[in-house]
């Protein structure tokens, strides 16, 4: 896997699984708090959505709902390389996520999620891959490479579920 790729043979999630993330989103604290990704939120999954996840991914995992707001500044995540998700909400008509070369940044070390900032006296950095990810689809995504979300109107909401250690 380069940077993204559907996984169709992957059941879809019901109406009522994607209820149960929605309001786990709207009703529980941010597991992921860091000032410098005020936009991006994060709350670890129990019951039925956990219970559906480990009946169709055969490792052992974690399961959250994200929500985006306003986009997220370009970085590479830690503790995961790669990230299986379900788009519930897009966060608008033309949300794309961007991938980007790392060579174009340089990483702020006093931010340990690996923001990543554009070196000085350099042009803005354009992606070098672009996807427009459909709703209602598991897809894979590589997370260890500089990527956002960008143009995003509202609330993005996904399902993520990402390998253990």
């Amino acid at each position: 896997m380069n940077y993204f790729e559907y996984l169709d043979t992957l059941p879809s999630v019901s109406t009522d699984l994607l209820n149960e993330a929605r309001h786990a989103s709207l009703n529980r604290v941010s597991t992921f708090v860091d000032p410098k990704f005020p936009t991006y939120q994060f709350y670890l999954l129990r019951g039925k959505i956990a219970e559906f996840t480990e009946s169709i991914f055969n490792f052992e995992h974690s399961v959250a709902v994200q929500v985006i707001k306003n986009g997220v500044p370009v970085h590479v995540d830690i503790g995961r390389r790669v990230a299986y998700n379900y788009i519930i909400e897009t966060g608008g008509t033309n949300v794309l996520t961007a991938y980007f070369n790392i060579d174009d940044f340089i990483q702020d070390r006093t931010n340990i999620h690996l923001k990543l900032l554009p070196k000085l006296d350099c042009p803005p950095a354009e992606p070098i891959y672009t996807v427009c990810i459909e709703p209602n689809r598991w897809h894979k995504l590589n997370v260890s490479i500089p990527h956002s979300v960008l143009n995003i109107e509202s609330d993005r909401i996904a399902i993520t579920v990402f390998p253990k250690g």
